[in-house]
């Protein structure tokens, strides 16, 4: 049973219930704190909840068996109601809420040496403008594990760290009222935040933490919206880190100190500079673990109209299915399809997919098979969008389609077609409105040369006519063609 629905005051007495996204619900409470405070790691641990708003998160770890918890909260109506509603289930000496700001707080723990196992920071790391400073000062009042859930920043070069500088606004505490409070904040990307906590001795063992899809309104670690830098992607993201032995060296020290066990040749810095530069300009496209960690937001940059074919994928199996109906996704990645799916109601849903790194770090796994050939099943509803064009024999992949689907069944298909230069010159502004650096561009079209293998949108309705009753094209953005096609 979800715990706030029976303790509904943490919902009901949250203002932010009003927001569109990211809105207070027992179930988008319940899908963020498991994987904010992990039931199996929360256990006989003292928490350490920094910007603790009703102390929700204080219910869920007491619940699932923490041994003390303490929420820091500087607005009088969230501490005040926090510690009203904490006493009603819990007593008093395994909670504790301290009303006072964050950075206060910290120093006097670090001064008084006090430490906690388990410390989560959500929502409030963007109102420091001393980023460095105070990620430093709640590390060293941490035990064991970190979790952090951030502002999400487009993520580049690896060896790029990013702190923004930007306006933004933020729900001003109070039981009915929906006013923000609006300034200047400070965004940090991951790729800086790891570096920073790697300086601090922690490091991040995992991929980004995935809460469930909440469906109440805009789920700001599922849906893709534009960012503060104006790219597209997912709101925020939740990361965990564990304190190791192990810390690395800012240059800055490295000097002072006379440290000189990092020291390298100044002709291996370049040779290994241009090896790096040599090997990303030949090396050919794969779908590996590295494609897998960006995978989403690749879709999302270089892919016209990606939400709206998938919504418009749902929209008709809703309309034309029962929810028990057999439907797969074929080149399911990393399965948000199959996630919207599956958030619609629909219970008999497969997903194919060729790799074993999109598979492991996607959200639907044990509902996907390994494979690069299309199951020996029968199908109401097959989904191939973004994919065929990866597959050179298309017409043996089509008749095997069409063979493995009911009668009656249907096919949606999306595909990469032959652009014309005109098309192609308004398809790279399209990815560079989204962000997309200009020499990225250039780079991903070496490296996808020869792997892809592009028909024209007459191949596609030729063929597909000779299959199918009926063929309709339902959606096309600058080269990427959406088809219908009934059995």
């Amino acid at each position: 049973m979800n715990i706030f629905e029976s303790a509904r005051e943490f919902v009901d007495l949250d203002n932010r219930k009003f927001r569109d996204f990211n809105i207070c619900s027992a179930r988008s409470l319940t899908n963020k704190l498991q994987v904010q405070l992990d039931p199996d790691l929360i256990k006989n641990k003292t928490i350490l909840d920094l910007g603790s708003c009703l102390g929700a998160a204080g219910h869920w770890a007491l619940h699932h068996g923490a041994s003390h918890y303490t929420g820091v909260e500087l607005q009088d109506y969230y501490a005040d109601t926090s510690r009203k509603l904490l006493n009603k289930y819990w007593p008093t000496s395994v909670f504790d809420i301290i009303k006072t700001d964050i950075e206060s707080f910290l120093d006097i723990c670090i001064k008084n040496n006090q430490k906690y196992d388990y410390v989560l920071i959500a929502g409030v790391l963007q109102v420091f403008f001393n980023t460095i400073d105070i990620l430093k000062k709640i590390a060293s009042v941490t035990k064991e594990i970190l979790v952090i859930d951030a502002i999400n920043l487009k993520e580049t070069d690896p060896r790029w760290g990013f702190i923004q500088f930007k306006n933004i606004s933020m729900v001003k505490a109070d039981a009915n009222v929906t006013d923000s409070y609006y300034g200047l904040t400070a965004t940090i990307n991951l790729t800086a935040l790891d570096m920073i906590m790697s300086v601090n001795s922690f490091h991040r063992k995992e991929n980004k933490l995935q809460p469930a899809h909440h469906g109440d309104g805009l789920d700001p670690y599922n849906d893709f919206v534009r960012l503060v830098d104006g790219t597209m992607g997912a709101q925020r993201y939740i990361v965990r880190y564990t304190r190791t032995d192990v810390s690395k060296t800012i240059l800055q020290e490295m000097v002072l100190n006379d440290d000189t066990t990092s020291i390298i040749n100044f002709k291996e810095t370049l040779d290994s500079y241009f090896e790096s530069a040599a090997e990303k300009k030949i090396s050919r496209w794969a779908f590996d673990s590295t494609v897998a960690d960006r995978f989403q937001q690749e879709a999302m940059y270089h892919i016209p109209d990606y939400r709206r074919v998938i919504n418009l994928c749902v929209d008709i199996a809703k309309h034309e299915l029962s929810k028990t109906d057999p439907i797969i996704d074929v080149g399911s990645a990393l399965g948000y399809t199959l996630n919207i799916l599956h958030h619609s109601g629909f219970t008999n849903i497969t997903g194919v997919e060729q790799s074993k790194e999109m598979i492991a770090k996607g959200t639907q796994s044990d509902k996907v098979i390994c494979s690069d050939k299309f199951p020996n099943k029968i199908f109401q509803l097959v989904l191939i969008n973004w994919t065929l064009h990866f597959i050179e024999d298309k017409e043996s992949y089509l008749k095997d389609v069409y063979n493995h689907l009911n009668n009656k069944g249907i096919l949606i298909m999306t595909d990469k077609t032959i652009q014309s230069e005109l098309i192609k010159n308004l398809y790279y502004q399209f990815k560079r409105n989204n962000g997309i650096d200009q020499t990225y561009i250039e780079h991903k079209e070496k490296q996808l040369a020869g792997y892809m293998h592009l028909k024209s949108v007459d191949w596609y309705i030729n063929f597909l006519k000779t299959l199918f009753s009926s063929v309709e094209i339902i959606n096309s953005n600058l080269g990427f063609v959406t088809f219908l096609c009934r059995k």
